[in-house]
């Protein structure tokens, strides 16, 4: 016959284990990649932890050179990716796409003396274009239209090259181009209107969280309907045109 004490052990025992792991599913931590030096973080990161927030799971994200990123989160080196395009899931499936859009990206050509009305992709090929490695979408319109282009590993120094004249065009996100340039001595460079295309970026899991999908999608959509999305693309376009306007002031 067991003892009330020992009884008492065993259950105080069962029942604070079951309180620990509930702390611990409550202190869930996922790992996402996303490219270093982009100006779409600036967007793309405060509004994936708010959705993850409300899920309450905690993030950690990792900046890497944009080819490193998405070959570890295809890896299942970490969680996942922070955002890329559609185009991603056709290259490399072991992501999978949450289908909620998490924001509008406008990709843009950047020049330094040259200027026309940008027309699509074709109305590029008579120049020699610079994009950065690990844009996989550049890189596939790029080649199939036969466009001169050539791939750099860093914004600053795309930009870099356009100054000094040893490529004609850039091709970027307006937000990656606005934040180099405030970052940088570079006069006269500027963005060609209207923009390239305006795409949806999309956050991209390892399929072994595919399960957070349904939710995530859910989150987003909610956020969306809310305004809280725009908002924040909105506060920080505004804040890296005043920036850009504020060192050329300098």
């Amino acid at each position: 016959m067991e003892r009330p004490g020992m009884l008492f052990a065993v259950v105080w025992i069962s029942l604070f284990s079951m309180a620990w792991a509930g702390l611990a599913r409550a202190a869930e931590t996922m790992v996402l990649s996303t490219f270093s030096g982009s100006g779409l973080n600036l967007v793309q990161e405060p509004i994936i932890r708010e959705a993850y927030r409300r899920l309450g799971i905690e993030l950690k994200i990792l900046q890497l050179p944009a080819e490193r990123a998405l070959q570890m989160a295809s890896r299942g080196q970490v969680d996942g990716e922070v955002a890329r395009l559609a185009v991603i899931r056709e290259q490399y499936p072991s992501l999978v796409m949450v289908p909620e859009p998490l924001f509008m990206i406008e990709n843009v050509v950047f020049s330094k003396d040259i200027s026309f009305p940008v027309q699509g992709y074709q109305s590029l090929q008579p120049y020699q274009v610079v994009t950065l490695r690990g844009y996989k979408h550049f890189e596939e319109r790029l080649t199939a239209l036969q466009v001169d282009f050539s791939l750099l590993p860093t914004y600053e120094q795309i930009f870099q090259t356009i100054d000094k004249d040893r490529f004609q065009l850039a091709l970027l996100t307006r937000l990656d181009g606005l934040k180099t340039l405030s970052e940088l001595d570079v006069s006269g460079v500027f963005a060609l209107e209207p923009p390239l295309e305006v795409v949806p970026a999309y956050h991209f899991l390892h399929r072994k969280h595919a399960h957070l999908v349904p939710r995530l999608t859910r989150v987003l959509r909610e956020m969306r309907q809310a305004g809280v999305i725009e908002q924040i693309q909105l506060r920080v376009q505004q804040e890296l045109v005043s920036r850009v306007v504020n060192s050329l002031a300098y």
